[in-house]
């Protein structure tokens, strides 16, 4: 049985891979240290496993040292940036009870005043372009949880929803929308 020149491990002359019948008395190294169908030809005893570079937020290797995040945290930064660009227009309150919320932004509720011009959730506009999030947003009320249970429960009547979106949406905050809309969603 022939030895692994990285571990030292022996691995058998032949060995069933992918159902065939495969010779490995050629081999280097173990299939642990080259796996089968690598192409491996460094010199593997040479080389001392280098550090992983591990992305800034979350930990995750990362594939390349070029970038000091992952992907996904990457876009999670991406729909923070959009959430706070949200909240800036919508600071951030209810408009039944008037609730103010400090902390995170993600309690608000955006209710569909009219259920038939809604195209999709504002959640799901925020992974998209911005301009459709904030085209989502125009037809909507800002409400915490619990307001939002109690209009989709019926004891919030549907014309005083109505008169709060007419109210909250005033001109000066629709021609702010409708600036940032222009200029694709993005923040001066």
């Amino acid at each position: 049985m022939p030895a692994c020149r990285k571990c030292g491990d022996h691995f058998p002359w032949r060995m069933k891979i992918d159902g065939r019948r495969r010779y490995l008395g050629a081999r280097r190294y173990c299939l642990v240290c080259s796996p089968f169908g690598q192409h491996n030809t460094r010199k593997l005893e040479l080389f001392e496993p280098e550090e992983r570079i591990c992305c800034a937020d979350c930990g995750k290797p990362l594939g390349s040292s070029r970038r000091r995040k992952c992907s996904w945290c990457y876009v999670k930064q991406s729909w923070r940036r959009r959430q706070q660009r949200l909240r800036h227009i919508v600071r951030a309150r209810c408009c039944l009870c008037g609730y103010i919320d400090r902390s995170y932004f993600g309690i608000l509720h955006f209710h569909h005043v009219d259920a038939n011009t809604k195209r999709m959730s504002v959640a799901n506009a925020l992974r998209g372009r911005m301009k459709y999030a904030l085209e989502e947003v125009l037809k909507c009320v800002p409400v915490c949880p619990t307001c939002h249970a109690e209009v989709h429960a019926g004891l919030v009547l549907t014309h005083r929803v109505c008169r709060v979106h007419n109210r909250f949406w005033t001109r000066a905050r629709r021609v702010k929308l409708e600036e940032l809309q222009r200029r694709g969603g993005r923040a001066a």
